[in-house]
């Protein structure tokens, strides 16, 4: 039925991110449009899961956006989520998908990394790739996991500490990042 149908579109559509990341598959694009042909109303879902933000979420990316640093020749843009940005912006925790990939989405940036401020003060790092980099293995240094373009890890310490420890297990996944 038409609601099966629409959650099933969903949850290739958000898992292949509207169909551009590198899982996306020729058999991706065939079940869409089989539902498609069912009547769902993708229009709608894509842009209530892509476009709509609330205004506390544009509040918190304006915030997060203020905080990127830049380093290893502009090749890697950090960007910070702490405990104060999201009550400064009423942000809840729906308001927080989406935001990893932010720093990634930068022209000329190999590694993006996301550092959000969990209540104890650690951090949970998300990292995200393109084809220069491994976002696992950078991870995976760092006691985490994920997958090549998109990974994480959790740090604790200061916010200058853990920033340190990443930017090292990057140059030391990549190091033709740093001779830039």
């Amino acid at each position: 039925d038409r609601a099966t149908a629409e959650c099933i579109y969903t949850g290739i559509a958000t898992d292949t991110g509207c169909f551009k990341y590198a899982n996306t598959s020729p058999e991706a694009h065939r079940i869409a449009a089989e539902l498609m042909e069912i009547g769902i109303r993708h229009e709608m879902i894509n842009r209530v899961m892509f476009d709509i933000k609330s205004r506390a979420r544009l509040e918190l990316e304006r915030l997060a956006l203020d905080s990127i640093r830049f380093y290893y020749g502009d090749r890697c843009a950090v960007m910070f989520i702490t405990n104060e940005m999201v009550t400064r912006s009423g942000a809840g925790e729906n308001d927080m998908e989406g935001l990893a990939p932010i720093s990634r989405q930068i022209e000329g940036v190999w590694v993006g990394i996301t550092l959000r401020q969990k209540a104890d003060g650690c951090f949970k790092v998300s990292v995200r790739t393109g084809t220069h980099a491994d976002a696992a293995a950078i991870c995976s240094r760092l006691g985490g996991g994920g997958h090549n373009r998109a990974a994480g890890c959790s740090l604790a310490g200061t916010a200058e500490e853990a920033v340190a420890r990443l930017l090292a297990a990057v140059k030391e996944t990549v190091p033709e990042i740093a001779a830039n």
